[in-house]
């Protein structure tokens, strides 16, 4: 899966970290890996049935369930994911390796993001995984970013 687009409204990816708080501003009408992983993860939150299909595209579901988890998490509910709601959801990742992380949230006891980066040669590649967490099946995956 490529990138396709991301509205970006400050900062830039870096391929060198699996942190989310470096990743770009996305709001409705935004597309894209990072759409995607934000969907996931909004899924790995309990947010599944308001997001509904982890397609890259932010639309009215994704909207709700991200002004959803802004409220639960004490920000300012605008449906934005900047870098306050980026740097909460990044909260929620748990170590697994140096080059990979679990996205687990309590909202959730069915699904968890798998994040690994991949190196190939002179390009960085991160993919997200929306699994299963009883026996880590895949639900959806695709590439974050690649650079």
């Amino acid at each position: 899966m490529a990138l396709l687009s991301v509205t970006v409204l400050g900062g830039v990816a870096s391929a060198a970290t699996i942190s989310k708080t470096t990743w770009p501003s996305v709001k409705a009408g935004s597309s894209g890996g990072f759409v995607s992983a934000l969907q996931a993860d909004l899924w790995s939150s309990g947010y599944q049935n308001t997001v509904g299909t982890v397609d890259g595209s932010f639309g009215s579901g994704t909207t709700s369930a991200v002004k959803s988890f802004q409220t639960a998490e004490g920000l300012t509910s605008d449906g934005v994911v900047g870098n306050g709601t980026w740097s909460k959801l990044d909260n929620y990742m748990v170590y697994n390796t140096a080059n990979s992380r679990f996205y687990r949230n309590s909202g959730s006891t069915t699904y968890q993001t798998y994040y690994l980066m991949l190196a190939d040669g002179s390009k960085n590649t991160l993919n997200y995984f929306l699994e299963y967490r009883s026996n880590r099946n895949t639900v959806k995956s695709g590439t974050v970013f690649s650079e």
